[in-house]
């Protein structure tokens, strides 16, 4: 079996790929410390769907506060198989007793053979956790703001030095 080298232009979408994923993880890591928060897979999260009464996994409990965190409108977050289950979880968690928040940083929207599903999505998921009592965090600064908010001293000084544009720690890569 041969093996072949990726192309300069695979290589460079490799590694643009890993890149998003890793400050994807970065982020939603930095939610969960921030909020003192923790992941639940659907084993054994307390939040369970109102269709089919199984439970969902859920990036971030933090308190009462249930957050979805995405890096753009249109990934589906690891609790979500389908964009139909995605636009469903703030009235499962509104269901179980928690009020849905979501995240989502980037706000430049992402256009697609199908046009412009990045504008749709983000509206779509806007409205239906403003419909049941949820906020809704959208852009970088908006969704730092938020966590410097709850931050002690220390975790503050993290998010204004490392966490802010992220993207600057990829440069030169």
């Amino acid at each position: 079996m041969t093996q072949t080298n990726p192309s300069p232009d695979q290589a460079q979408m490799n590694m643009e790929d890993f890149k998003q994923a890793e400050l994807h993880a970065f982020r939603v890591r930095s939610c969960q410390i921030v909020l003192a928060g923790k992941a639940y897979s659907s084993e054994n999260s307390p939040v369970r769907s109102i269709k089919a009464g199984r439970r969902r996994a859920v990036s971030c409990v933090s308190g009462n506060f249930v957050y979805q965190i995405k890096s753009n409108a249109l990934q589906l977050g690891p609790e979500c198989t389908s964009p139909l289950e995605e636009l469903s979880l703030p009235a499962d968690c509104r269901s179980s007793g928690f009020t849905p928040r979501l995240f989502i940083f980037d706000k430049v929207p992402r256009h697609s053979a199908f046009g412009d599903t990045h504008s749709w999505a983000l509206s779509m998921l806007t409205k239906n956790y403003l419909a049941q009592g949820g906020d809704v965090f959208i852009g970088e600064d908006c969704c730092w703001d938020h966590l410097e908010e709850k931050a002690s001293a220390s975790m503050r000084l993290v998010i204004n030095k490392i966490a802010r544009g992220p993207d600057a720690l990829w440069r030169g890569l």
